[in-house]
């Protein structure tokens, strides 16, 4: 049975845990059931064109590769439909957390394929959505507890496409920051790495230089670089204190500079 949309409505905000509250911002359709139905095949289609050497990609390190956090997805859609039935069904069980973190090592995704992973993730939906199509208005309404906290059908519905709004949206924001590197500038020691980000249009906006004091117009081979600051970046987001030069003073460093590249900015 394929309820009416109006029949749903979007949860008051005391159905909705507080760690739930950012996920269900994603979804502003009224219906979740139409959101599910979609998404699915957006999600499954921005996943096809990666190899399963592109899905171990991690945005940082020691976060989760693209693989685990498909796996990861499926987990959570599963646990949520599981909450959605037995409140729908009226059971008032204070239901358990669970800690995802402890999930994903011991599942192992990184070992599969990209394609099972996400096959397993539609039959996941599949099986949300025939669950969730069978919901009339008394049972969208029902709330229970889980975690602690007190929640409706309605609002673990909106949770399932929400949550994984924001795990498609993070992974594609850092992905398309990795495709950038031709602006960055590297300085390897033995003890790190600093990526530096000199862009153009941001020295742009700053206020015209003072004319520089009269002398060579170019350092020659051999004389010590005068020091300078300037704004830094490393591919993990932008530094909050500016880079000197006088923080390399003893080591190795080079420096590039890109007028123009093909990406924004």
């Amino acid at each position: 049975m394929n309820v009416p949309s109006q029949t749903v409505g979007r949860p008051e905000p005391d159905e909705i845990p507080s760690h739930y509250v950012g996920y269900i911002k994603r979804v502003p359709e009224l219906d979740p059931v139409i959101a599910c139905a979609a998404q699915i095949e957006d999600t499954a289609t921005l996943l096809r064109g990666l190899s399963d050497t592109d899905a171990m990609y991690r945005y940082e390190r020691g976060k989760w590769s693209i693989k685990e956090v498909v796996g990861h997805l499926g987990d959570v859609e599963r646990i949520m439909a599981y909450r959605a039935l037995r409140i729908a069904r009226g059971d008032t069980t204070p239901l358990p957390g669970f800690d995802e973190n402890a999930y994903v090592p011991v599942a192992k995704f990184d070992t599969r394929a990209l394609g099972d992973l996400v096959g397993e993730l539609r039959t996941a939906r599949a099986a949300t959505l025939a669950l969730l199509r069978t919901f009339d208005a008394d049972a969208w309404q029902r709330r229970g507890t889980a975690s602690g906290k007190p929640v409706s059908v309605r609002a673990l519905a909106y949770m399932i496409p929400g949550h994984e709004r924001h795990h498609v949206e993070w992974h594609s924001r850092s992905r398309r920051g990795s495709c950038c590197r031709s602006r960055l500038v590297t300085a390897h020691t033995k003890e790190f790495v600093v990526i530096m980000t000199l862009v153009l249009a941001t020295l742009m906006q700053q206020p015209a230089a003072p004319p520089p004091p009269p002398g060579p117009s170019a350092l020659e081979v051999g004389v010590v670089a005068p020091d300078f600051a300037i704004p830094g970046a490393t591919r993990y987001g932008t530094l909050k204190n500016p880079v000197k030069l006088s923080d390399y003073k003893g080591k190795t460093v080079v420096l590039a500079f890109f007028f123009k590249a093909r990406t924004r900015g």
